[in-house]
């Protein structure tokens, strides 16, 4: 992952902490009126996920954040988003980068492709599982359809 997407989500999700708490598994716009980048996060357990993108990127940006609560230092990731049929989406992550010490962040790219775009906007439920079976994060998925369209819109994904 490049420095300016590490230093960018970094920036946007130290912002996020101060900006107060939102409403838990809604997702909120970090970067609104931005031309260049498109950046959503959401909040639950005390941890948060930020997901998005500059213009002309190939994926997602993806940082979950622990606050308090230790994160796995882990190289991959299992991304699962549930539709409220019950059918689920299964999207693997490698490569994951665990930023120690105060941060205690999991940062990388999340690849969705255009199926996993649309389970994300009409998502019901999105968990993170780091080691096998272990789940890190759950939350709700409201707002997802404005995410995606701002992804697509801005970023072309």
């Amino acid at each position: 992952m490049g420095q300016r997407i590490r230093a960018a989500l970094l920036l946007l999700g130290a912002a996020a902490a101060f900006a107060g708490p939102g409403a838990a598994d809604t997702w909120t716009n970090s970067t609104p009126g931005r031309a260049d980048r498109a950046f959503y996060s959401t909040t639950s357990g005390g941890m948060q996920l930020q997901l998005g993108c500059f213009s002309r990127d190939t994926g997602l940006a993806f940082m979950l954040a622990g606050g308090a609560t230790p994160l796995p230092e882990v190289g991959d990731l299992m991304v699962w988003i549930m539709l409220p049929d019950g059918r689920t989406g299964r999207y693997p992550m490698s490569g994951v980068d665990y930023l120690g010490g105060p941060e205690n962040a999991l940062i990388g790219q999340l690849l969705l492709g255009q199926q996993g775009m649309e389970f994300f906007a009409a998502g019901a439920r999105i968990s993170i599982d780091g080691p096998p079976g272990q789940e890190i994060f759950a939350a709700g998925m409201t707002g997802t359809s404005a995410a995606r369209r701002d992804f697509a819109r801005i970023c072309g994904l």
